[in-house]
């Protein structure tokens, strides 16, 4: 059963976001409370997601999804190179 206004796949089952592809998330040094949340400025024992479905019964609305490194290059090497287009080069050896 899905509440109204939860993101959905297309088989209609309620997204699940998890932290471990979130942009926010990270890993502390401290043992007791190992997972963090950017976001929400917090640390816990338990994945922020979690926590946020627990005390707030929905999904975390600060979810954001990760960049990923490919994709980072790519973006990174357009800013290295300002007024250049973007070009396919195909080549047959």
């Amino acid at each position: 059963m899905s509440v109204s206004g939860d993101a959905s796949t297309e088989k209609g089952e309620p997204e699940v976001r998890n932290c471990g592809s979130c942009a926010h998330f990270f890993l502390t040094w401290q043992a007791q409370r190992r997972y963090g949340c950017r976001a929400m400025n917090f640390v816990s024992v338990n994945l922020p997601c979690l926590d946020v479905l627990e005390i707030d019964g929905q999904q975390c609305m600060a979810y954001r999804a990760r960049e990923t490194h490919a994709a980072g290059q790519e973006e990174n090497k357009q800013k290295d190179r300002p007024g250049t287009k973007a070009s396919a080069i195909n080549l047959v050896v």
